[in-house]
């Protein structure tokens, strides 16, 4: 699962939201990896097919995906089933 952001995010700050344990991804103790420009973060994870999961990026409650600014991105939702 990648995730990019419009402008370089702080160094190590990110917030993969779980809702529920039943609609996130099994991305086991993967740690999210950044990429050189600060934009990017990949987290490697499992999906099984047929099944609908929920993440999102930043919440009300968890603000860590932070431009270097200090700004926190707005929250995101991304819904998918996997194939």
């Amino acid at each position: 699962m990648k995730v990019t952001f419009d402008r370089p995010m702080r160094q190590g700050s990110y917030s993969f939201v779980r809702v529920s344990p039943d609609t996130y991804p099994d991305c086991g103790d993967n740690p999210p990896v950044q990429s050189a420009d600060g934009r990017t973060f990949a987290l490697t994870c499992s999906v099984r097919s047929g099944k609908s999961y929920e993440v999102w990026f930043n919440s009300s409650n968890y603000r860590n995906f932070t431009g270097e600014d200090g700004v926190p991105a707005a929250p995101y939702r991304l819904g998918f089933r996997a194939k």
